[in-house]
Protein backbone atom coordinates (compact mmCIF):
# COMPACT_ATOMS: atom_id res chain seq x y z
CA UNK A 1 0.00 0.00 0.00
CA UNK A 2 2.83 2.58 0.98
CA UNK A 3 7.04 2.49 0.59
CA UNK A 4 8.77 3.34 -2.13
CA UNK A 5 6.66 2.17 -5.13
CA UNK A 6 4.53 4.97 -4.31
CA UNK A 7 7.03 7.81 -5.59
CA UNK A 8 7.83 5.98 -8.65
CA UNK A 9 7.03 6.13 -12.05
CA UNK A 10 5.60 2.73 -12.24
CA UNK A 11 8.36 2.08 -15.30
CA UNK A 12 8.27 -1.51 -16.28
CA UNK A 13 10.76 -3.22 -18.49
CA UNK A 14 9.55 -6.36 -20.71
CA UNK A 15 10.40 -8.16 -23.91
CA UNK A 16 8.42 -6.57 -26.82
CA UNK A 17 7.90 -6.49 -30.39
CA UNK A 18 8.22 -2.69 -31.34
CA UNK A 19 5.74 -0.02 -31.51
CA UNK A 20 2.83 -1.89 -32.24
CA UNK A 21 3.36 -4.43 -30.08
CA UNK A 22 3.37 -1.61 -27.16
CA UNK A 23 0.11 0.24 -28.75
CA UNK A 24 -1.81 -2.84 -27.22
CA UNK A 25 -0.99 -2.39 -23.97
CA UNK A 26 -1.05 1.68 -23.70
CA UNK A 27 -3.99 4.29 -23.46
CA UNK A 28 -1.97 7.72 -24.12
CA UNK A 29 -0.72 7.33 -27.46
CA UNK A 30 -3.48 8.40 -30.57
CA UNK A 31 -2.70 7.68 -34.21
CA UNK A 32 -1.26 10.82 -35.34
CA UNK A 33 1.17 10.56 -32.18
CA UNK A 34 1.99 6.92 -33.00
CA UNK A 35 2.85 7.85 -36.73
CA UNK A 36 5.90 10.19 -35.01
CA UNK A 37 7.00 7.73 -32.65
CA UNK A 38 10.36 5.39 -33.19
CA UNK A 39 10.47 2.72 -30.85
CA UNK A 40 12.32 -0.76 -31.91
CA UNK A 41 11.83 -4.41 -30.71
CA UNK A 42 13.57 -5.15 -26.81
CA UNK A 43 14.45 -8.75 -27.01
CA UNK A 44 15.20 -11.55 -24.79
CA UNK A 45 19.13 -11.12 -25.52
CA UNK A 46 18.76 -7.51 -24.72
CA UNK A 47 17.10 -7.97 -21.64
CA UNK A 48 19.18 -10.56 -20.39
CA UNK A 49 22.29 -8.35 -21.31
CA UNK A 50 20.82 -5.43 -19.72
CA UNK A 51 20.49 -7.08 -16.37
CA UNK A 52 23.79 -8.90 -16.28
CA UNK A 53 25.49 -5.81 -17.58
CA UNK A 54 23.94 -3.65 -14.44
CA UNK A 55 24.66 -6.20 -12.07
CA UNK A 56 28.26 -6.87 -13.03
CA UNK A 57 27.70 -10.59 -14.60
CA UNK A 58 26.37 -11.47 -11.12
CA UNK A 59 22.84 -12.08 -11.58
CA UNK A 60 21.40 -15.70 -11.44
CA UNK A 61 20.76 -17.07 -15.27
CA UNK A 62 18.02 -19.16 -13.99
CA UNK A 63 16.49 -16.76 -12.45
CA UNK A 64 17.00 -13.90 -15.09
CA UNK A 65 15.52 -16.11 -18.00
CA UNK A 66 12.48 -16.88 -15.99
CA UNK A 67 11.60 -13.32 -15.59
CA UNK A 68 13.04 -12.87 -19.11
CA UNK A 69 10.70 -15.31 -21.26
CA UNK A 70 8.07 -14.67 -18.88
CA UNK A 71 7.73 -11.04 -18.92
CA UNK A 72 5.48 -9.79 -22.06
CA UNK A 73 2.71 -12.66 -20.80
CA UNK A 74 3.13 -11.06 -17.08
CA UNK A 75 2.57 -7.32 -18.35
CA UNK A 76 -0.32 -8.91 -20.65
CA UNK A 77 -1.55 -10.10 -17.08
CA UNK A 78 -1.00 -7.21 -15.60
CA UNK A 79 -3.17 -4.91 -17.93
CA UNK A 80 -6.49 -7.58 -18.59
CA UNK A 81 -6.45 -9.21 -15.31
CA UNK A 82 -4.96 -6.12 -12.95
CA UNK A 83 -6.40 -3.29 -15.06
CA UNK A 84 -3.01 -1.67 -14.89
CA UNK A 85 -3.27 1.82 -17.11
CA UNK A 86 -0.17 1.68 -19.00
CA UNK A 87 1.63 4.48 -20.75
CA UNK A 88 4.25 5.03 -22.95
CA UNK A 89 7.11 6.98 -20.81
CA UNK A 90 7.41 9.74 -23.44
CA UNK A 91 8.67 12.15 -20.52
CA UNK A 92 11.22 9.82 -19.28
CA UNK A 93 12.33 6.88 -22.10
CA UNK A 94 11.79 9.48 -25.57
CA UNK A 95 13.63 12.16 -27.13
CA UNK A 96 12.72 14.48 -29.35
CA UNK A 97 14.82 14.10 -32.90
CA UNK A 98 13.63 15.85 -36.12
CA UNK A 99 9.89 16.04 -35.14
CA UNK A 100 9.75 12.30 -33.77
CA UNK A 101 9.75 10.40 -30.52
CA UNK A 102 12.69 8.16 -30.68
CA UNK A 103 12.30 5.90 -27.44
CA UNK A 104 15.72 4.46 -25.71
CA UNK A 105 16.89 2.47 -23.34
CA UNK A 106 14.25 -0.90 -23.87
CA UNK A 107 12.04 0.62 -21.29
CA UNK A 108 9.08 2.23 -22.79
CA UNK A 109 6.20 1.42 -20.30
CA UNK A 110 4.81 3.90 -17.62
CA UNK A 111 1.66 4.10 -15.27
CA UNK A 112 -0.72 6.42 -15.04
CA UNK A 113 -0.36 8.61 -12.55
CA UNK A 114 3.20 6.67 -11.47
CA UNK A 115 3.44 4.44 -8.76
CA UNK A 116 0.62 6.09 -6.91
CA UNK A 117 -1.93 4.97 -10.44
CA UNK A 118 -0.05 1.48 -10.01
CA UNK A 119 -0.81 0.73 -6.24
CA UNK A 120 -4.35 1.90 -6.50
CA UNK A 121 -4.86 -0.40 -9.47
CA UNK A 122 -3.39 -3.26 -7.14
CA UNK A 123 -5.45 -2.25 -4.27
CA UNK A 124 -8.49 -2.08 -6.42
CA UNK A 125 -7.72 -5.61 -7.57
CA UNK A 126 -7.34 -7.61 -4.30
CA UNK A 127 -10.47 -5.68 -3.13
CA UNK A 128 -12.92 -7.21 -6.55
CA UNK A 129 -10.62 -10.75 -5.39
CA UNK A 130 -11.98 -10.57 -1.72
CA UNK A 131 -8.93 -10.58 -0.29
CA UNK A 132 -8.38 -9.19 3.24
CA UNK A 133 -5.82 -6.56 4.49
CA UNK A 134 -4.70 -6.53 7.88
CA UNK A 135 -2.53 -3.66 8.42
CA UNK A 136 -0.85 -2.80 12.45
CA UNK A 137 -0.54 -6.37 12.66
CA UNK A 138 2.36 -8.32 14.08
CA UNK A 139 3.40 -11.99 13.07
CA UNK A 140 4.11 -13.61 16.22
CA UNK A 141 4.52 -17.55 15.29
CA UNK A 142 3.60 -19.60 12.83
CA UNK A 143 1.09 -22.88 13.74
CA UNK A 144 2.52 -25.94 12.62
CA UNK A 145 0.75 -29.66 12.40
CA UNK A 146 0.98 -32.89 11.63
CA UNK A 147 0.65 -31.83 7.67
CA UNK A 148 2.54 -28.67 7.96
CA UNK A 149 1.25 -25.03 8.23
CA UNK A 150 -1.86 -24.91 9.45
CA UNK A 151 -1.90 -21.04 10.46
CA UNK A 152 -0.47 -17.92 11.82
CA UNK A 153 -0.74 -16.26 14.98
CA UNK A 154 -0.83 -12.39 14.84
CA UNK A 155 -0.84 -9.39 17.38
CA UNK A 156 -3.48 -7.09 15.93
CA UNK A 157 -3.87 -3.34 17.33
CA UNK A 158 -7.32 -2.09 17.22
CA UNK A 159 -8.17 1.95 16.54
CA UNK A 160 -8.24 2.31 20.55
CA UNK A 161 -4.25 1.27 20.41
CA UNK A 162 -4.91 -1.95 22.51
CA UNK A 163 -3.56 -5.29 21.20
CA UNK A 164 -5.32 -9.16 20.64
CA UNK A 165 -3.62 -12.17 19.50
CA UNK A 166 -5.85 -13.30 16.78
CA UNK A 167 -4.94 -16.73 15.24
CA UNK A 168 -5.68 -16.93 11.49
CA UNK A 169 -6.60 -20.56 10.09
CA UNK A 170 -4.64 -20.93 6.90
CA UNK A 171 -2.59 -23.77 4.45
CA UNK A 172 -0.19 -21.66 3.86
CA UNK A 173 2.28 -18.55 5.29
CA UNK A 174 4.08 -16.99 2.97
CA UNK A 175 6.81 -14.44 4.47
CA UNK A 176 8.10 -11.62 2.65
CA UNK A 177 10.39 -9.00 3.27
CA UNK A 178 11.62 -6.17 1.63
CA UNK A 179 15.43 -5.57 0.02
CA UNK A 180 18.79 -5.30 1.96
CA UNK A 181 18.95 -1.70 0.76
CA UNK A 182 18.19 -0.90 4.50
CA UNK A 183 21.30 -2.22 5.69
CA UNK A 184 24.62 -0.09 4.90
CA UNK A 185 27.01 -3.45 5.41
CA UNK A 186 25.24 -5.08 2.43
CA UNK A 187 24.78 -1.99 0.20
CA UNK A 188 28.55 -1.87 0.50
CA UNK A 189 28.71 -5.65 -0.22
CA UNK A 190 26.19 -5.69 -3.23
CA UNK A 191 26.10 -2.18 -4.50
CA UNK A 192 29.61 -1.15 -3.97
CA UNK A 193 31.71 1.52 -1.74
CA UNK A 194 30.09 5.22 -1.39
CA UNK A 195 26.10 3.35 -1.33
CA UNK A 196 26.86 3.66 2.48
CA UNK A 197 26.19 7.22 2.16
CA UNK A 198 22.65 6.32 0.82
CA UNK A 199 19.35 7.83 3.19
CA UNK A 200 17.12 4.86 2.46
CA UNK A 201 13.96 4.03 4.05
CA UNK A 202 13.36 0.85 6.38
CA UNK A 203 11.52 -1.64 4.85
CA UNK A 204 8.99 -3.97 7.12
CA UNK A 205 7.90 -7.80 6.79
CA UNK A 206 5.03 -8.52 4.88
CA UNK A 207 3.10 -11.11 5.65
CA UNK A 208 0.34 -12.85 3.17
CA UNK A 209 -1.70 -15.74 4.05
CA UNK A 210 -2.64 -18.20 1.23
Amino acid sequence: MGGNGYFTAGAHRTVHGGLTDILKLVSNVTPDEASRIDLEPYTEEQFTSDVQRLSNGRSDPELIEEVVKGSRDAIQWLKDDVNIDFTMSFNRQAYEVHGRQVFWGGMALSVRDGGKGLIGAHTRALARAGVQRMFDTKATDVILGDGGVEGLKVLQTGEDGQSQEVVLTTPSVVLAAGGFEASRELRVKHLGKGWELARVSTFSVKISCC
